[in-house]
């Protein structure tokens, strides 16, 4: 069993192959020192296989993205996972993971606050210019401090 879970057999093949349960399988796994280890290892090396298998489609992936379509349209366009398209696009431009947006939001409000206007950003985030102005207003309110809330409140 070990063997074979080492040589990336998956579980569920390991158990039909002994004709026992998946929990089995598991349970006998779990012996094996350092088994979260080596269990994270070998996730990592599927997962990385599975992303190579797909890297020669990037400028495929990149077109699609350029063109507007977002991940589930390329997902089913080049009949790619969605977490796969979703991983390969990680740390491009067209990466739109809630990280990449609060780092991509960031920026464009610290260039508007340096004298960017909100064209020139348009154009260079890729997006319309009415989208610059709400992601400066969602920045700005998300982002102003308690003094500013109280004194806007005693004003109005």
């Amino acid at each position: 069993m070990v063997r074979m879970y080492l040589n990336q057999v998956p579980v569920i093949k390991i158990a039909e192959h002994f004709g026992v349960s998946r929990e089995t399988v598991y349970s006998r796994l779990r012996t094996i020192p350092n088994y979260k280890e080596v269990s994270r290892s070998l996730r990592n090396v599927k997962k990385e296989n599975r992303l190579k298998k797909y890297r020669q489609r990037l400028p495929e992936i990149h077109q699609l993205a350029k063109q507007g379509v977002g991940m589930v349209g390329i997902s089913e366009k080049l009949n790619i996972p969605y977490y796969t398209v979703k991983a390969l696009l990680r740390g491009t431009k067209y990466d739109s993971t809630h990280k990449a947006k609060e780092f991509r939001d960031r920026n464009i409000y610290s260039l508007y606050r340096r004298g960017m206007t909100q064209t020139q950003l348009a154009k260079k985030y890729n997006l319309a210019q009415s989208s610059i102005s709400d992601r400066i207003k969602k920045w700005e309110t998300s982002h102003k401090t308690s003094k500013q809330v109280k004194r806007q409140k005693t004003s109005s």
